[in-house]
């Protein structure tokens, strides 16, 4: 691309200018190299420019014998919500939500400090502590982000689920967490049509046995309403204190945990906003979340091995979702014309787990063994599984990387020669 679609302003008053200009470097690549090869001193003046409220301690990195060892800020404590909720005016809007329908909502920063307030009083009522779990499955709207506050403010992990999910793709990643709160949709709006989610919202209920409460969004006002008017009590966590658990796409069997340090969060999205994007006191930041469940680099990958063999009529390729409620027809439709799916030689199939594998295993053997709740996770699912004229297994690939999509070329090519 020739043209220049856009490039920062700077004129010597952004943060970033004024880190890179403190450090004495002459380029942001200079700043960048330092940034990475001294994160303790980076992230401390990256706590100090973000005003990160709470205690920082005089410890800002222990480099342990990995990644996973090494600690940043461990003589921390601080709240990720008061932080999130320490600097709007009160009278100034903090969020503004607009559905599909284009109904539209604001709230105010006083009112959600209020309402966060109530909210976390309303979960310490049934049970909730620091550490504890609480659920989501549920759009992207207000209540979600005062649920959400609320429970970092106790010490909370809060994880969520698209309304989109089947109830049995909700079961297999809350169901690991252990949820004592699930918050649920009633219902969601999408392509102009409106999906209506208390069936499957109540037989969610059932699959997860730890629950102490459930609330619709209906619901929300009603449940915080006896404490509203609660003063702020915010918990003073470690810096490593986990706040999110998000999940893997759950191809390979269930999704796996992915547990990720709430203050962590916090301060990486406040740099970047702040480095990266000047954002200020004032400035207005647009949200638009769809929840995909093709990964991305299996896709461009596969791509590359069918430019490799476009004109090569002994060779086709085949995609499996399991997810048909958020992989339908239409959503894998437009999924091929973005990635550049040609239907001539790359099938995308989408249906039911059971019903996908058993027309597989028609086909080819490449399921797992062990217990039954695994016989139908299939191991090529972030694997390409090359199979033969006489529907043979020949080899097994790891989607995600170069070099065995590379391997993979060469050996279909070989089995192309051999026959």
């Amino acid at each position: 691309m020739s043209q220049e679609l856009w490039k920062p302003t700077l004129n010597g008053t952004t943060a970033l200018e004024k880190l890179q200009s403190d450090k004495g470097f002459e380029s942001y690549s200079s700043l960048h190299h330092w940034s990475v090869n001294n994160p303790g001193e980076f992230w401390s003046r990256a706590w100090d420019d973000n005003s990160v409220i709470g205690s920082k301690g005089s410890v800002f990195y222990t480099e342990g014998a990995d990644f996973i060892s090494s600690q940043f800020f461990p003589q921390a404590r601080l709240n990720v919500a008061e932080n999130l909720l320490a600097h709007g005016d009160p009278d100034q809007v903090a969020i503004v939500s607009i559905l599909e329908t284009g109904v539209r909502s604001e709230i105010t920063w006083a009112e959600l400090r209020i309402k966060v307030a109530a909210t976390a009083a309303a979960m310490r009522a049934e049970g909730v502590a620091p550490g504890d779990r609480v659920v989501a499955w549920v759009p992207n709207v207000t209540e979600t982000v005062i649920y959400a506050l609320g429970a970092l403010s106790i010490g909370a992990v809060v994880s969520t689920a698209s309304p989109d999910f089947a109830p049995h793709a909700v079961e297999d990643r809350f169901g690991q967490v252990e949820p004592k709160i699930f918050l649920a949709a009633d219902g969601y709006n999408y392509n102009g049509k409106y999906f209506d989610c208390s069936e499957k919202s109540v037989e969610i209920e059932k699959l997860l046995p730890t629950l102490k409460k459930t609330v619709r969004i209906s619901q929300f006002d009603e449940w915080i309403k006896p404490f509203i008017g609660t003063a702020a009590n915010y918990e003073q966590l470690p810096f490593d204190h986990p706040g999110f658990v998000l999940f893997s796409s759950g191809t390979t069997g269930k999704p796996k945990c992915i547990t990720h340090s709430g203050a962590g969060v916090l301060l990486k999205a406040q740099s970047e906003l702040l480095y990266q994007f000047n954002v200020t006191k004032g400035n207005k930041v647009f949200f638009f979340t769809t929840c995909g469940s093709i990964c991305p680099k299996m896709t461009t990958n596969l791509a590359e091995v069918q430019k490799a063999f476009l004109n090569n009529p002994k060779v086709m390729l085949l995609s499996h979702s399991v997810l048909p409620d958020i992989d339908s027809v239409p959503v894998l439709k437009a999924y091929a014309i973005k990635n550049g799916v040609n239907d001539k030689k790359w099938n995308l199939v989408t249906g039911d787990k059971k019903e996908i594998y058993s027309m597989a295993r028609k086909s080819y053997l490449a399921v797992k063994q062990g217990k039954p709740s695994e016989l139908y996770d299939m191991v090529h699912t972030e694997n390409f599984v090359l199979i033969d004229t006489k529907k043979r297994v020949r080899g097994f690939y790891d989607g995600t990387k170069k070099e065995d999509v590379q391997r993979l070329i060469d050996d279909i090519n070989f089995l192309c020669e051999d026959q």
